[in-house]
């Protein structure tokens, strides 16, 4: 049995990496915000349909798919490395990302061809692109 400090910070953990992957994807939102173009990822955004001709807008928009790909890396990192044991909260948590991730990659394409294509697709776990 773990003593009884392993259990507070273990909750302490868990509060805090939740916290960080909020801010995280709330930094992402700020993104779009700031830098609307961004929204041209997604295949069922009206952006998606002007195609970035300018070198730089294409880089911002696969820098932004990147930022993606890194969030959930380190999302699941957590649920299915860092703790031990996943306790009902965390399970609930897990699921939501991992619709999001699904959701990610179910529209935008871009983001499925840059992810086949990069050293992240071929060693990355495959639960980043379950489609």
């Amino acid at each position: 049995m773990l003593p009884a400090r392993h259990g507070a910070s273990m909750k302490y953990l868990r509060t805090a990496s939740r916290g960080e992957h909020f801010r995280l994807l709330l930094e992402l939102d700020r993104n779009l915000i700031d830098n609307p173009e961004l929204w041209g990822i997604y295949d069922s955004h009206p952006l998606s349909q002007i195609k970035a001709s300018d070198p730089l807008v294409q880089s911002k928009r696969n820098a932004f798919i990147y930022l993606h790909f890194n969030l959930f890396e380190m999302v699941h990192d957590f649920y299915h490395h860092v703790i031990s044991r996943m306790d009902k909260i965390d399970i609930m948590y897990w699921h939501e990302w991992y619709r999001y991730i699904y959701q990610f990659f179910r529209e935008s394409s871009k983001a499925r061809i840059i992810f086949k294509s990069s050293i992240a697709g071929r060693y990355i776990l495959k639960v980043f692109y379950p489609l």
